[in-house]
């Protein structure tokens, strides 16, 4: 993590366990995830062609053979969000109830 290229993080409440929504990674490989993860990216890539994000569901092994590879990768988390250019957080997509609490902080 110390020559990387600047990365965006994204830290984002999973919300429904199903992996429903499919994203082409580069490379052009499909891999299937949540509808927060989707709602999330859709929204940090609003405006851009290309943009480097680091996701734990996308970048960390979340199948049960890659538990060891998981451990290591868990345990880097906090340096991953600390050296990000920047670092966005997604609770879910807003409602009118949410949004007239954010007005009102």
């Amino acid at each position: 993590l110390d020559n990387v290229p600047e990365y965006f993080a994204l830290s984002y409440t999973w919300g429904e366990a199903a992996l429903c929504k499919d994203i082409t990674l580069d490379g052009g490989k499909v891999l299937k995830i949540t509808q927060n993860c989707a709602d999330a990216l859709r929204r940090m890539m609003r405006g851009k062609t290309e943009r480097m994000i680091w996701v734990d569901s996308i970048c960390i092994n979340q199948s049960e053979s890659g538990l060891e590879e998981r451990g290591q990768q868990v345990a880097l988390m906090d340096e991953i969000y600390r050296k990000a250019g920047q670092v966005n957080v997604f609770l879910g997509v807003g409602d009118a109830a949410s949004d007239t609490a954010v007005m009102a902080i």
